[in-house]
């Protein structure tokens, strides 16, 4: 990637997509760096700039700050969220962020429907990635993760 965002550049794109929908104060942790001890709790989710820039956007976020959002998406109780309604919710609040970063960053080509992520396809993202900004923020003591990610290859 010739151009990349701060950690707190990326914390405030995503700020400002989570405010549009939370009520709930979200507040950045530190610049952290991935550690697999914690990441393990977290649902994944990606959305991935195609060719020929290699890059996404990944998502780590606490299964309840999940649920808690896809409430407020939806303006539903989280007894009336399902699982699928979770994965609807956090795939368009990746989309959304994604969305304005490659705006940013100039990126003008489109982005593959966010995804979903298995701790096997985040292991080959971390592998396969130079995580370019990555930022570590909480909400009512539950975390989200962020990484802007980029090809090894591309580089």
């Amino acid at each position: 990637m010739n151009k990349t965002l701060t950690s707190q550049q990326l914390f405030s794109h995503v700020h400002r997509t989570w405010e549009c929908y939370s009520q709930s104060p979200l507040n950045q942790v530190a610049d952290n760096h991935y550690e697999a001890t914690w990441a393990e709790d977290l649902d994944w989710f990606a959305a991935k700039a195609k060719a020929p820039n290699d890059c996404a956007l990944l998502f780590g976020i606490d299964p309840v700050l999940g649920l808690l959002i896809s409430g407020e998406m939806f303006d539903r109780p989280t007894t009336f969220i399902d699982q699928a309604d979770v994965h609807d919710a956090l795939g368009e609040l990746t989309h959304i962020v994604a969305r304005t970063i490659t705006a940013d960053l100039g990126i003008n080509h489109s982005l593959q429907t966010p995804v979903a992520v298995t701790t096997r396809q985040r292991q080959h993202f971390l592998n396969a990635f130079n995580v370019e900004s990555e930022m570590l923020a909480q909400s009512d003591h539950h975390y989200f993760y962020s990484a802007l990610v980029s090809s090894k290859a591309a580089n």
